[in-house]
């Protein structure tokens, strides 16, 4: 009994030891067919510690000019490093823009191109709006890495833009025109304006109105003054707007080829442009015919500018 027992205990013993030392040999006697194990790949990423810098632009560049009516392009290039690798630059953060007072132009950039390990280049246009403000406009760039570190560049000032002093030309209508007057008779409006001025520049400024006196066709020795007619950039009331010197409208001459600031803004930007509407406030007391500037000759038309 004793023997049994010890044999009993020793296999105990023995199959406690096998087990612990290795979970193999169960596997043998539990194999289930069934996989009991899997592998899978380990990675990480390190972010990037170095914020993009721009390195151009770097330096104001020449003058620009405004083109009569449309925009003007201002190409020039964007050169950003990033010295954890040009794949650590977000290109979709790029800005690119021009300001002047609260006037801003975006650029549109395109071509990111690779100009070394660490370096890549862009190309960027501005259009410029021909009714943009003359003077000095600065440059603000600005971009990111994919960690959102920026970085930025600032070029005070970057380039001038130039006056243009433009309008849209013939004027229309190309002949002002009256009703049939009567002598003594006051505040005739003309029936056929208003002159209609479209700035095409950026001149921001007045309307400037150089008049001349109407000489009869028939009988030259008459004449009707400059200093009977006013204008305004507006019509109709009591009296008529364009009448009401000194209120709202302003006296043409008073001397013969005399220029005038009207008052009347060029609507600078404005596609409509400004409209001049005239008035004659007292018609002379001249005998009937045709009173006009031709029979002066083309240098005594009436002329409208900017100054």
């Amino acid at each position: 009994m004793k023997r049994e027992l010890n044999v009993v205990l020793s296999f105990v013993v023995v199959v406690l030891m096998l087990s612990l030392a290795s979970a193999n040999i169960f596997d043998l006697f539990k194999s289930s067919g069934k996989a009991s194990f899997g592998s899978q790949d380990v990675s990480v990423t390190v972010a990037g510690t170095n914020a993009p810098t721009i390195d151009q632009p770097n330096a104001a560049i020449a003058n620009q000019n405004p083109t009569e009516g449309t925009t003007t392009a201002v190409a020039f290039q964007v050169v950003v490093t990033d010295l954890d690798g040009v794949a650590n630059i977000d290109d979709s953060s790029l800005i690119a823009r021009v300001s002047r007072g609260a006037t801003t132009r975006t650029a549109t950039c395109i071509n990111p191109t690779n100009v070394d390990a660490d370096t890549r280049s862009y190309d960027c246009t501005i259009n410029m709006q021909y009714y943009d403000e003359n003077g000095e406009w600065d440059f603000y760039g600005e971009i990111k890495d994919q960690e959102t570190n920026t970085g930025t560049r600032t070029v005070v000032p970057y380039f001038t833009y130039t006056l243009l002093t433009s309008m849209q030309v013939p004027l229309s209508p190309a002949t002002l025109s009256w009703p049939s007057l009567s002598p003594s008779a006051s505040n005739v409006l003309s029936n056929n304006d208003p002159t209609n001025v479209v700035n095409t520049g950026n001149y921001n400024g007045n309307v400037f109105l150089q008049a001349y006196y109407l000489q009869g066709e028939t009988t030259p020795a008459e004449s009707i003054p400059v200093n009977v007619f006013s204008v305004d950039s507006a019509t109709g009331g009591i009296p008529p707007s364009e009448c009401d010197i000194g209120v709202t409208a302003v006296q043409l001459g008073p001397a013969d080829g005399n220029t005038v600031d009207t008052g009347i803004s060029s609507n600078k930007g404005n596609p409509s442009g400004a409209n001049v509407y005239y008035c004659i406030t007292s018609v002379p007391s001249v005998s009937s015919q045709v009173y006009s500037t031709s029979t002066r000759g083309a240098g005594f038309s009436w002329r409208i500018s900017y100054q």
